[in-house]
């Protein structure tokens, strides 16, 4: 119970703080007498809200270089072949045309390469799924 009404003190006197602050935009110079009364009381600290907690996780977050991507290159090899992820991705998109469809259709691509059957099974959009052939 006294925890709440501390809680609840502390609160007015912070929204309190925050009213004069916003009408006085200069805090007034320490007092010598304002100087020793903080020093007389011990240091409350104030209830760790979650929002403060995301906003200060946000702030120490390194801002991403503008401008730069990362390239990534992808080659499976497997018994002395080889095949690199541009060529796979070129013959799915054959594939797709070849079945009367537009590319621009195509969204979502995902891929299972399989190199002990020389294939790669794939599923289009969720729901086409097909395979061709990785050498």
């Amino acid at each position: 119970m006294a925890k709440k009404r501390l809680a609840k003190k502390m609160a007015k006197k912070r929204e309190q703080m925050l009213e004069t602050a916003v009408q006085q935009p200069t805090a007034p110079a320490p007092t010598e007498e304002r100087i020793e009364e903080s020093a007389a009381k011990p240091a409350e600290k104030a209830p760790v809200k979650e929002a403060d907690v995301k906003e200060d996780v946000q702030e120490k977050k390194p801002a991403a270089k503008k401008g730069r991507t990362l390239k990534v290159n992808v080659c499976l090899q497997y018994q002395g072949k080889q095949v690199e992820e541009q060529e796979i991705i070129a013959k799915i998109k054959a594939w797709w045309k070849e079945q009367g469809n537009k590319i621009k259709d195509l969204e979502t691509l995902d891929i299972y390469m399989k190199p002990e059957d020389g294939k790669a099974y794939f599923t289009i959009n969720g729901t086409i799924s097909g395979d061709i052939s990785l050498f």
